[in-house]
């Protein structure tokens, strides 16, 4: 790549990733996870838009995945019609 798409591609990874701080701040976690990915879509290398989206992901509320060891069971609706 040429010097010069390169300078603009990191303008345009610096742009991205002022906004996601801004969106941060603002308490809109997902639209800051959306623009620190178009930060770095532009410069993968982007050092801060790779913490701050790691931050972010591990704030992100864990939800559970069914184990297979109970997806085998039927749900407790279906179980209290048994009885």
């Amino acid at each position: 790549m040429s010097d010069s798409v390169l300078a603009i591609n990191e303008k345009a990874a610096e742009e991205f990733f002022k906004k996601a701080q801004e969106a941060e701040v603002n308490g809109q976690d997902e639209k800051a996870i959306e623009l620190y990915e178009r930060s770095l879509a532009e410069n993968p290398d982007h050092e801060l838009s790779i913490f701050r989206l790691a931050l972010l992901y591990d704030r992100r509320p864990k939800t559970p995945k069914p184990s297979s060891f109970t997806s085998g069971f039927a749900p407790p609706s279906r179980c209290m019609s048994m009885l």
